[in-house]
């Protein structure tokens, strides 16, 4: 039959809690009532604390800057296919020149091969843009130099 002893606890609440309780008269390991001192069956020795906080979870995020990069990408893209429709495509050229502009500024973000593939991208739909502009000027001339 072990019982734990309590050794006593200051009464006044202002008084300093690092005061070492008197010693128990078993030997078996006890805490103190106020639960800062430890009996190792020969002497006092002060609780370690250590604070018990989880490590915050580390949540993968996308690398930022991306978005221009990305978006120059999708520009790049979409652009050749309205380029090669000859007559449609006239209204869609804004977008490989918005692909352009967007690639050149995703160059210096983390998505640098996006960037690049948008901006050669863009550079194809304009080459055609520029393609079917001048077939376009030939046939005007072709058709009014006939009588």
């Amino acid at each position: 039959m072990s019982t734990a002893f309590n050794p006593p606890v200051p009464q006044d609440p202002d008084a300093d809690r690092n005061v070492m309780p008197a010693p128990p008269t078993a030997s078996a390991p006890t805490y103190s009532s106020d639960g800062l001192w430890y009996w190792n069956g020969q002497q006092w020795t002060p609780v370690q604390t250590t604070a018990q906080t989880s490590p915050l979870p580390v949540v993968d995020r996308p690398a930022r800057g991306q978005g221009m990069a990305v978006a120059s990408l999708v520009l790049g893209i979409l652009s050749p296919i309205f380029a090669f429709t000859p007559v449609m495509g006239w209204f869609f050229v804004p977008l490989p020149i918005v692909g352009l502009v967007l690639g050149v500024l995703g160059l210096r973000s983390p998505g640098r091969g996006k960037a690049i593939a948008g901006v050669v991208l863009s550079l194809c739909a304009l080459a055609l843009d520029a393609f079917w502009l001048l077939v376009f000027i030939f046939g005007v001339v072709t058709q009014s130099a006939r009588p």
